[in-house]
């Protein structure tokens, strides 16, 4: 084993005894992170644990993190320490806390560092620094200056000094290298124009030794077990190398006799072993001990390591008689409920069951082995079934508990958790579950930032695979009008291959359908958890997916615009094909598509042109005619751009080859690029005006990035046509990654867990937001996790390397600020809150009509609960302080005020609602019909403006695989619409403001409706004059929550 603890710390809160640094473990085990070690935290000087004392211990999570919060009442450095008994590690980091200070320009840092790299390791340790006023206000383009203490170097420069500029959130990112293992002092500062010292942090960041060794021995070993085993791992880089050669020799003794040790070969050494040792797959040494008789043995291990370090540590191992294992003491002769069960490795104990039960045991933990002493023991996928007065557990696992659910006779509702109180004696000792009375909601619904591969961002920690519980679940409602998509999206796959065959046979017929089937159990494993192993699915689709596409013996022709699209048009059999398959060519479609297509967010306005995208008065002049100027234009606010230089990492501008799905082994090289297109607003029509565009950020690239302008002529239409194509894919990225994922679905999760964490029914904020929150957690975990999995939705529809799509989503989460993005403050920062000069722009004005009426509700709602301070409502502060201290929102601070939390609530339900629905049910029409959109072109970008022919633009098209993934999951999320904007209701259906319980906020909530229905009569007069229909803010295609 090579169990390795990192410990990173926040330094820069006030010293006022309220403002809280905070510090995480992680452990991991070879990479593997490990849950429910119990971690005991510390702290120097006059620091204290929210517990009020300077000592704390927390269990690492179900993904090895543990975090603690503490405050100081005074400013100074304090040292924080994370011991781990159970594997002897310990860890220290220090953390800063600054003068409070009073003034509203007052400055701090919050400065936090990762330790534990290892010497050498070009990864390095993470620093990072958060410049912000006393107000919690960030302040971007300030001047950080960085210095080191020891050999460690900053990365950038290789200097242990660094001066660096904060970004538009106040952060400054950067990495720490050394050669050595030592602790290394960082400091932060900030200084006024004059040279006055306004701010400054100090962290210590910890480099590990270049060998160590972790060496696992069983707590206790029964007699006559063979293959019971010691493993010796080493801890730091050496994935790459045969641990074998980084070790000059092991020497293992037992003195007392009682065990002998063997090797892989099965060649006993008797009590004593020297040499290489005898490595594994998983770049372990092993060696395997033999119990002999009863006792406790001790074991001497010694590793020398071929750099002349040493390695010394003495075990004590119990020989264990099974005969001689102990009943657990329950209070009912059998369990039935959902019990938890702490215990140590290498415990042995009997569970006892009332006689002739059949009981069936779900483990979801390796480790178990299960021995039949009475009975009938049948062996099933999902555990034993078991007939019999009791049976034996040995636990070798490394948690240091488990779960057991004991389903009997199906009386337990499934997807339910349930806790009950159990006492049993492991080895003679006495421990206690919890009951459903000790747990607390934040006992019951933990944050975690490891949930892979969404590294960072705070969730729910579910503690594993599997549905969340039925708290989290929508209403019955939403299963329904889901099997309704399922059951169109079998039908279409049907349809869809059954066209491609001249005569289809019966056995064919047959294929087809278990295809189709196989796909929608696919979906339902997504949505709804259902217990399918993703990757024997795969394979099974991908087998039969070749079986049929070996039937496909012609493409059926049809009445469509484009013959050469006849393979896209044809996909579409249940269901119609969108309108953009109409449009595809169309300038003026894909100029609306800024303002009104799936990803209204990312166009804005220039007040000149950037130095990188050199845009001639002339080229203006040729596309938008004699009677305008690029300078009159730009001088009356008209020039808009699309910029996606933030993709930056999250591109595959030189190819990235991936299977096409995971359906489908076939390689495919994918494309994308970092373009930029300018749009100008035309002075006959007050319409936007597609002007040119650049497929790349620099025009003079070794690979030519010319501008491609709007002209539709012969020499350069096809030029143009994939140029278009360029933009599309890298605005269906930016869509997804942040628009759509980052800035809705994980943003949004952060205030739905701390509602359930702090609030219960009746408390008027949970009345008013759980609405809001219906389904959103479990569609986190079921659907976006699952989405951004290997060879997955986001995977094979976009082409960079799937890590660095998933690292970008976590980075635009983590940087958005909230405030900022309010919706009015939103539209001025991108310089489109203008009727005049950007007349044309739906989501906008519907945006903002929405945006209102919701503030409207907001704060009649608030302002009737609440006097002007909130501060003595302990459960809402307790919400507020969750945010804070566990949701990570860029900006978010702590606040008193009624008319704060009536903003907050109103960018909550907002977020919730409108711009969700605005990025999701968007992507069914403008994103579904693959020539017209694509996320990973199979071509490369254009790189002469002339010259271009329709093939070219043809193969940078996906293919068919991909294309008919896209029909599904676009058919699942474009339209699967459950509950509505103004609709307050319980998961159980219940109506949560009633004329009864309270009128006043009743007819608040009817105002509220009332409001929302003169708003779909404006909309819908606005759509008879648009340049296409607008619908997704229609009120009634507007859920109140993200289900979906």
């Amino acid at each position: 084993m090579a169990y390795v603890m990192k410990l990173t710390t926040t330094s820069g809160a006030k010293a006022d005894g309220v403002e809280k640094n905070s510090a995480t473990a992680i452990l991991t085990d070879n990479n593997a992170y490990v849950p429910n070690v119990m971690l005991t935290f510390t702290l120097s000087d006059h620091a204290l644990f929210d517990n009020g004392k300077n000592i704390k211990t927390v269990a690492t999570s179900a993904l090895g993190s543990a975090k603690v919060v503490f405050s100081d009442p005074v400013a100074e450095t304090i040292t924080v320490t994370a011991i781990d008994a159970v594997h002897e590690l310990t860890q220290s980091a220090e953390s800063t806390f600054v003068d409070a200070g009073t003034g509203a320009d007052d400055y701090y840092i919050t400065l936090t560092a990762d330790s534990g790299a290892a010497p050498g390791d070009a990864q390095g340790n993470r620093v990072s620094a958060v410049l912000s006023k006393q107000d919690h206000s960030p302040v971007a383009g300030a001047q950080l200056n960085f210095s080191t203490s020891g050999s460690a170097l900053f990365k950038a420069n290789l200097s242990n000094t660094l001066t660096a500029l904060t970004d538009a959130s106040g952060n400054i990112e950067t990495v720490l290298i050394d050669a050595v293992a030592e602790s290394v002092d960082i400091d932060a500062r900030f200084f006024s124009g004059d040279g006055e010292l306004l701010a400054t942090a100090m962290t210590r960041t910890r480099f590990g030794s270049a060998y160590s060794a972790d060496v696992f021995v069983p707590d206790s070993v029964m007699i006559g077990r063979d293959r019971t085993f010691i493993i010796f791992g080493l801890i730091n880089g050496v994935q790459a190398t045969h641990v074998e050669q980084c070790v000059s020799n092991f020497h293992i003794t037992s003195s007392e006799g009682l065990l002998e040790m063997y090797n892989n070969a099965g060649t006993f050494s008797g009590t004593e072993y020297s040499g290489k040792g005898f490595g594994d797959n998983e770049n372990n040494l092993v060696l395997n001990l033999r119990a002999l008789s009863p006792g406790d043995a001790t074991l001497s291990v010694q590793v020398d390591f071929i750099d002349g370090t040493r390695f010394i540590k003495d075990y004590t191992i119990s020989l264990i008689d099974p005969s001689q294992s102990v009943d657990c003491q329950n209070e009912n002769t059998f369990i039935e409920k959902f019990d938890r069960f702490s215990f140590t490795k290498g415990a042995v104990f009997k569970i006892k069951y009332a006689k002739n039960d059949a009981v069936k045991i779900y483990i979801p933990e390796e480790g178990m082995v299960f021995d039949s002493v009475t009975g009938t023991v049948v062996s099933e996928q999902t555990g034993m079934t078991m007939v019999a007065d009791y049976i034996t557990i040995r636990y070798v696992g490394e948690y240091n508990y488990m779960i057991l659910r004991a389903n009997i006779d199906g009386r337990l509702e499934p997807g339910k958790h349930y806790y009950s109180r159990a006492y049993f004696t492991v080895d003679g000792k006495s421990t206690l579950t919890l009951s459903a009375n000790d747990l607390t909601a934040r006992d019951k619904y933990p944050w975690t930032e490891m949930l892979t591969p969404l590294i960072g961002v705070p969730m729910l920690d579910n503690g594993g695979p599997g549905d969340l519980p039925v708290e989290f679940h929508p209403r019955a409602s939403y299963q329904k009008a889901l099997d309704e998509l399922y059951e169109e999206i079998a039908e279409n796959h049907r349809q869809a291959y059954l066209s491609r065959i001249a005569h289809p046979t019966a056995e064919q017929r047959a294929a087809i359908s278990t295809l189709a089937q196989r796909v929608v159990a696919k979906y339902k494993n997504m949505f709804e958890a259902t217990p399918v192993d993703i990757q024997d699915s795969d394979e099974q689709l991908c087998s039969l997916e070749q079986q049929v596409r070996g039937y496909c013996d012609k493409v059926e022709s049809g009445d469509f615009p484009d013959p050469d699209l006849a393979m896209y048009d044809n996909q579409f059999k249940a269901f119609p094909r969108p309108d953009t398959a109409r449009f595809i060519y169309d300038d003026d479609i894909f100029a609306y598509w800024r303002v009104g297509g799936c990803n209204p967010l990312a166009l804005y306005r220039v007040n000149a042109l950037p130095d990188n995208f050199p845009l001639t008065a002339e080229q203006y002049r040729l596309v938008m005619g004699d009677g305008d100027t690029l300078e009159q234009a730009l001088r009356e606010n008209r020039i808009y751009m699309v910029n996606y230089s933030n993709l930056d990492g999250a591109v595959a501008e030189d190819g990235y080859t991936k299977v096409e799905s995971g359906s489908s082994p076939e390689p495919i090289v994918g494309y994308s690029y970092l373009a930029m297109g300018l749009f100008s607003v035309s002075k006959v029509t007050k319409r936007l005006k597609p002007v040119a565009i650049q497929c790349g950020q620099d025009p003079n690239d070794a690979e030519p990035n010319p501008l491609f302008l709007a002209i539709d002529d012969e020499a350069h239409r096809w030029g143009w046509q994939q140029a278009k194509m360029v933009i599309q894919a890298a605005d269906k990225t930016l869509h997804q990654l942040s628009s759509h994922l980052g800035l809705t679905h994980l943003l949004i999760e952060a205030f739905a867990l701390a509602t359930y964490r702090n609030l219960k029914k009746g408390h008027p904020v949970y009345d008013l937001l759980i609405s809001h929150f219906e389904g959103t957690n479990r569609i986190n975990h079921n659907a976006t996790l699952q989405i951004l999995g290997p060879n997955q939705f986001v995977d094979s529809l976009m082409a960079a390397p799937l890590g660095k799509l998933a690292q970008k989503a976590i980075d635009i989460r983590l940087r958005f600020n909230f405030y900022d993005n309010f919706l009015p403050v939103e539209l001025k920062r991108r310089g489109v809150d203008d009727v005049h000069a950007l007349p044309e722009y739906p989501y906008r004005d519907d945006g903002l009509l929405i945006w209102n009426a919701i503030q409207r509700w907001v704060n009649g709602y608030i302002d009737y609960f609440y006097d002007e301070s909130i501060a003595g409502d302990g459960d809402l502060m307790a919400w507020i302080d969750d945010l804070v201290e566990n949701g990570r929102i860029n900006g978010f601070k702590r606040i008193t005020r009624r008319a704060e939390l009536a903003d907050v609530l109103t960018m909550v339900i907002y977020t919730c609602s409108a711009r969700h629905a605005a990025v999701n049910f968007a992507q069914h029409d403008w994103m579904m019909y693959s020539p017209a959109m694509s996320g990973t072109l199979a071509g490369k970008k254009p790189t002469s403006v002339d010259g271009q022919e329709k093939e070219g633009w043809l193969a940078m098209l996906p293919g068919f695989t991909r294309s008919m993934s896209r029909l599904d999951i676009y058919t699942l999320l474009g339209r699967l619409h459950n509950g509505y904007l103004g609709e307050y209701v319980m998961p159980d259906g219940e109506p949560i403001f009633t004329l009864e319980k309270n009128p006043d906020i009743y007819n608040l909530q009817r105002k509220f409706n009332d409001e929302l229905n003169e708003i779909t009569k404006t909309i819908q007069e606005r759509n008879v004059t648009r340049t296409y229909p607008y619908i997704f803010l229609l009120p009634k295609n507007i859920p109140a929550s993200i289900n979906i």
